[in-house]
């Protein structure tokens, strides 16, 4: 058995012969024969396989810049402070009132509401003459089955609420003797509870 090393490739060939005498070319040929019938077996699916891998790409692609676009969306969405204000207002609408039924921030309870008076009596505070609520009345344009929730933003009380008058709804304050502070404003905030 000779041993040549060789570049080319037909000398590889006569390498392998000398190496591997059975592997010689009848590998080859076998070799060669077995591509040949397995394109011949294939040829007529060729573009049916070309055709359903294209479309498994394309969807791909498509699937992906579908989702990528609906983030765009959505996080163009959750960065417009107009679109943000007018879902919270839909979700769980709030105003913010003070003890001179001055509407300070409407979160889209004034929808739902048609005045709000604030009963109470003028008290002589260090800060000066302020009116002191002791019952807010609210009046709904609707019915609201669940009573809307007041809190207060600026002074400890307990709050008993009762029905009124057609779709009121009456809060009475009642003070439990520890004043947060004494300032001349006196927020509230109501939500409206949906079912």
């Amino acid at each position: 058995m000779s041993f040549r090393v060789c570049c080319s490739v037909g000398r590889g060939v006569s390498l392998m012969r000398s190496l591997y005498p059975p592997l010689g070319a009848g590998f080859l040929i076998v070799w060669r024969k077995h591509m040949e019938r397995a394109a011949e077996l294939f040829s007529p699916w060729y573009p049916l396989f070309i055709g359903i891998v294209g479309a498994l790409i394309g969807a791909a692609s498509m699937y992906f810049s579908l989702i990528n676009r609906i983030n765009i969306v959505v996080e163009q969405k959750l960065n417009d402070e107009q679109y943000m204000s007018k879902v919270l207002s839909n979700l769980r609408p709030y105003v913010i009132f003070d003890q001179n039924e001055s509407i300070l921030i409407d979160g889209g309870a004034m929808a739902y509401i048609d005045s709000i008076k604030v009963n109470g009596e003028m008290q002589n505070l260090s800060v000066g003459e302020v009116k002191v609520p002791k019952e807010i009345i609210i009046s709904p344009k609707k019915f609201l089955a669940p009573e809307p929730s007041l809190q207060s933003y600026d002074d400890s009380y307990e709050i008993h609420s009762k029905r009124g008058h057609k779709f009121d709804i009456i809060y009475e304050l009642r003070g439990t003797g520890y004043v947060m502070n004494e300032s001349t404003q006196y927020r509230f905030r109501i939500d409206i509870i949906r079912p």
